[in-house]
């Protein structure tokens, strides 16, 4: 994976994601790795992770927290599963559940095709308001880039293990809104000039700042204080 590069971006366009023009740099650390493992003690862990946080659509956390977080995200992708296991906790206890921050996941096809099933998937789980807890089960059995693990199966027993509605899930999943959905996403990603994933984007009353690749804890504090401005 690329080197993290954070930015500022000059404009935005409100629609499914923030959409900017990227204006500076800097740089933190990142790492990747693959593994397997069982689809239904991920989804447990998982659920035990979000246990008690607001999720509605992609979005998760409370509705009205002052800063918006955006990640754009593989399934497929090893830095991504890293910041998911290893920032995310962090992110929740810090700034989600006191009611700070409010995440959206911006699934994308970035890796390779195989990544197109997950994103969609991403996608239809939030029609059940799951898509964090989806993506999170997902991330928790990553295999190698492209090798097969990220297929149908291993979705509807995700799913399923969610709890989600079967019928409702598979309909979602073929849809026409979940490929635009996508498509809105990669088109978001591109204008705002980013690189590489996991990217982060933070909007909030001190304007919008972002960064490529897998922050520290302390740097993704960072990315909100600076996105909430001066106190």
């Amino acid at each position: 994976m690329s080197r993290p590069r954070a930015w500022i971006a000059a404009a935005i366009v409100a629609a499914l994601a923030v959409v900017g023009v990227l204006v500076g740099l800097s740089v933190s650390g990142g790492s990747s790795s693959s593994t397997g493992g069982d689809v239904t003690a991920a989804a447990h862990k998982a659920t035990a992770l979000f246990a008690g946080v607001p999720q509605r659509n992609a979005t998760l956390g409370r509705p009205s927290a002052p800063v918006t977080l955006t990640e754009y995200a593989d399934l497929q992708c090893p830095a991504c599963r890293e910041a998911a296991l290893q920032r995310l906790p962090h992110l929740l206890q810090r700034w989600v559940r006191p009611g700070t921050v409010r995440l959206i996941i911006r699934p994308l096809v970035f890796i390779g095709p195989d990544s197109e099933l997950g994103a969609v998937a991403t996608v239809a789980a939030g029609g059940q308001d799951k898509a964090w807890t989806l993506a999170d089960t997902l991330y928790r059995v990553q295999g190698e880039e492209n090798s097969g693990w990220l297929d149908h199966t291993v979705v509807s027993r995700a799913a399923r293990a969610l709890g989600l509605d079967s019928a409702a899930f598979a309909h979602a999943s073929a849809s026409r809104a979940a490929e635009s959905a996508v498509r809105a996403n990669q088109s978001a990603f591109m204008a705002i000039g980013a690189n590489a994933t996991p990217t982060f984007v933070a909007r909030g009353p001190g304007g919008l700042k972002g960064v490529e690749g897998v922050p520290t804890n302390a740097g993704l504090d960072d990315l909100v204080q600076r996105a909430l401005g001066p106190t």
